[in-house]
């Protein structure tokens, strides 16, 4: 994912101090997207697999 907004190989360490601020915040603001990203779809998929298996929506969501 890293090779699609930047042409530079992903630092080892965002923490090295060869690796500039620039790009350290850049890989901290794309990882966090990213595992935020797939946390949205893991619950959407687990609701939708919940209302499949009982026909009622998850505790604590409302049902559309």
């Amino acid at each position: 994912m890293w090779h699609r907004v930047s042409d530079a190989e992903p630092a080892e360490d965002p923490a090295d101090r060869t690796v500039s601020w620039s790009q350290a915040a850049a890989w901290a603001v794309l990882a966090g997207v990213a595992g935020g990203l797939a946390r949205v779809i893991a619950r959407r998929g687990a609701a939708v697999a919940w209302e499949g298996l009982t026909g009622e929506a998850p505790p604590g969501i409302a049902k559309v």
